[in-house]
C-alpha cells in the first residue's frame, strides 16, 4: 500500500467514534457517529439522522454512493491545549503525541480529550486546566 493511501486511511480511521456528515450522489445527507468502513468507503454509522429527519440505530451505506463525508462537529484542538498546558508547566515537561492524540505531563500524567489521568494536586492543576480549555472550545464551536 503506497504513503498516500495509507495516510487517507488514517485520516478516515481518525473519524471513528466521532459524529460525521455524509452526502450522497443522489443529494440525500446522514449525520451520525462513525463506526465502520472499509476499502469502498462503504460506511456504518450509529444514532444516524437524514435530511429528512428519519432515524436510524444503524445504518450503512454503500460506499458507491458517498459523495462525500464532514466531520460533523469541531474536533478537539489537542495543539491548543498543549499549548495551554505548557504555560504553566515547563514546555519540556508537556510531552505531544500527535498519533494518539495524547498529551504526557511530567512524564506521569497523560492528558486526552476524555479527561486527565492521575492524582494529586499536580494532576488537579491539570484537570482545570483541561476543563477550562474544553469550556472555551464549547464557547467557540458554532
Amino acid at each position: 500500500m503506497s504513503q498516500p493511501k495509507r495516510s487517507f486511511f488514517s485520516e478516515i480511521r481518525s473519524l471513528f467514534n466521532k459524529k460525521i456528515v455524509v452526502n450522497t450522489k443522489d443529494g440525500k445527507t446522514f449525520t451520525g457517529i462513525l463506526r465502520g468502513v472499509n476499502e469502498d468507503l462503504s460506511l456504518v454509522l450509529n444514532d444516524a439522522v437524514s435530511d429528512d429527519n428519519k432515524k436510524f440505530f444503524k445504518i450503512f451505506i454503500a460506499g458507491d454512493i458517498v459523495s462525500y463525508i464532514t466531520l460533523g462537529e469541531v474536533p478537539f484542538d489537542i495543539f491548543g491545549l498543549a499549548q495551554e498546558l505548557s504555560k504553566v508547566f515547563r514546555p519540556e515537561n508537556v510531552k505531544l503525541y500527535e498519533d494518539s492524540h495524547t498529551i504526557v505531563v511530567m512524564d506521569r500524567f497523560k492528558v486526552n480529550e476524555d479527561g486527565v489521568t492521575g492524582e494529586g494536586i499536580v494532576a488537579d492543576r491539570i484537570k482545570a486546566i483541561w476543563e477550562s480549555f474544553k469550556e472555551q472550545q464549547k464557547k467557540a464551536s458554532p
